[in-house]
C-alpha cells in the first residue's frame, strides 16, 4: 500500500512538473531591456475618431525615444498575468512643426505576447498608462481644449509591434500617443492631443 502511494505521488508531482513546464509561457525568453525610437504625427481627431478611423494630419509632429524594462510576468503573479508581461517605461519626445517643447513620460504598460500566427511574424499588443510632463504648453491643446496651464498630464498608449521570428531583437512598431486631462480628472481639462507614431525597437 505504502509503495501505491509513494508511485501515485511520483505520478502527480510529474505530471504537475510537467504541466507547469508546458505552460509556461514565453515570457521566460522575452529580453528584459528595451530601446525604441518612432516618429509621430500629430492629428486633428480626439482618440474616440481615431479608434472609429478617423485621421487628418495635423502641422505637429514629434521625435520619441524610450527606455523600457519587464517588471514582471506571470512567473510573478503565478496564473493571474499568463501570456502578458508588465513594463515600466520612461519616454523624451521632442516636439517640433507649429510647436517646439519636450515632453516626459514615465508609465506602466500591459503587454500582450501569446498569438497563433507568431510562428510567421511575432506579434505584441501593448496598453500604457502613466504621466506626462511638457516643457511648454503644447498648442495642439490649447486650440483643441481652449487655453490652460497645465503641465501635468495623463499619458494614454496603445501599441502594436511586428518581428521576425528570427529577428526577435528587433520589432516594428506602430504607437498611439495620447496625452489629456483623462475626462477632466486632471485640472478638469476634457481632451488633449493625439498623435500616431511608427519606429523600431531593439530588446536585450
Amino acid at each position: 500500500m505504502k509503495k501505491l502511494l509513494l508511485i501515485a505521488l511520483l505520478s502527480v508531482t510529474t505530471t504537475a512538473n510537467a504541466t507547469w513546464f508546458e505552460l509556461k509561457p514565453e515570457s521566460a525568453k522575452h529580453k528584459q531591456n528595451a530601446f525604441t525610437i518612432t516618429h509621430g504625427q500629430g492629428t486633428n481627431e480626439n482618440l474616440s475618431q481615431i479608434m472609429g478611423g478617423q485621421v487628418s494630419r495635423a502641422p505637429y509632429e514629434m521625435i520619441a525615444t524610450s527606455y523600457s524594462t519587464k517588471l514582471a510576468d506571470y512567473d510573478t503573479f503565478l496564473y493571474i498575468l499568463r501570456n502578458m508581461l508588465v513594463e515600466g517605461e520612461i519616454q523624451v519626445a521632442s516636439h517640433y512643426g507649429n510647436q517646439d517643447f519636450i515632453e516626459y513620460v514615465a508609465n506602466l504598460n500591459l503587454r500582450f505576447y501569446e498569438f497563433p500566427w507568431n510562428n510567421t511574424i511575432k506579434t505584441t499588443l501593448a496598453f500604457g498608462i502613466g504621466a506626462s510632463y511638457a516643457s511648454d504648453i503644447p498648442e495642439l491643446e490649447t486650440i483643441r481644449v481652449g487655453n490652460h496651464d497645465s503641465h501635468e498630464l495623463i499619458y494614454l498608449g496603445g501599441e502594436l509591434t511586428l518581428a521576425a521570428p528570427s529577428w526577435q531583437n528587433f520589432e516594428t512598431v506602430f504607437r498611439i500617443h495620447h496625452r489629456s486631462g483623462a475626462w477632466g480628472t486632471v485640472n478638469s481639462i476634457t481632451g488633449g492631443s493625439n498623435y500616431l507614431n511608427a519606429g523600431i525597437r531593439y530588446k536585450w
